[in-house]
């Protein structure tokens, strides 16, 4: 009784797996990781840190989306952490440390928010234009705004040879 069983031992629990799987992404950006990050802690507060992957099974699913419904979480908030917390138990599937995911079959729901959508006038465009401290500022919400690049993922790459001077 001093020591647990070797099998004890070699089944992974749930915060330890998921935080080695954060670190394990080297190849996602810093806002995706932090993404994942709050997704992580989620599920670390429903079901605890030393809970065993293996223990958590598809009626826990059905009851961790709905304990994030009690959280007044937006929809879109919601369908995110059902999809991140596929994707953990998938890579833990994939790694053999369980049989089945048990967020497979649960719905994740819309990630758009129509609550958000909002139309921008003209008018409130060139007042944020005109409050932008310089022109490389201007430049960067102008892209944004009427080029359809991403800020800041996107901007950060365009360089003059970007521009099709021959197309105008």
């Amino acid at each position: 009784g001093l020591v647990s069983s070797r099998s004890a031992q070699s089944r992974p629990v749930l915060g330890d797996f998921l935080n080695e799987y954060l670190v394990s992404r080297t190849d996602i950006k810093l806002q995706t990781k932090r993404n994942l990050q709050q997704c992580v802690n989620r599920l670390v507060a429903f079901f605890g840190h030393a809970k065993t992957l293996e223990e958590i099974i598809e009626g826990d699913a059905d009851a961790y989306k709905l304990w994030l419904k009690e959280q007044n979480l937006a929809p879109a908030t919601i369908s995110m952490q059902i999809k991140a917390a596929n994707q953990f138990f998938k890579a833990a599937l994939r790694k053999h440390y369980i049989a089945r995911n048990p967020f497979a079959d649960i719905k994740a729901g819309k990630q758009t928010n129509a609550d958000r959508i909002r139309f921008i006038d003209r008018e409130t465009i060139n007042a944020v234009l005109e409050a932008c401290p310089n022109i490389q500022w201007q430049l960067v919400f102008a892209f944004g705004r009427y080029g359809g690049v991403h800020i800041p993922s996107e901007i950060q790459f365009l360089r003059w040879s970007d521009v099709n001077w021959a197309r105008n």
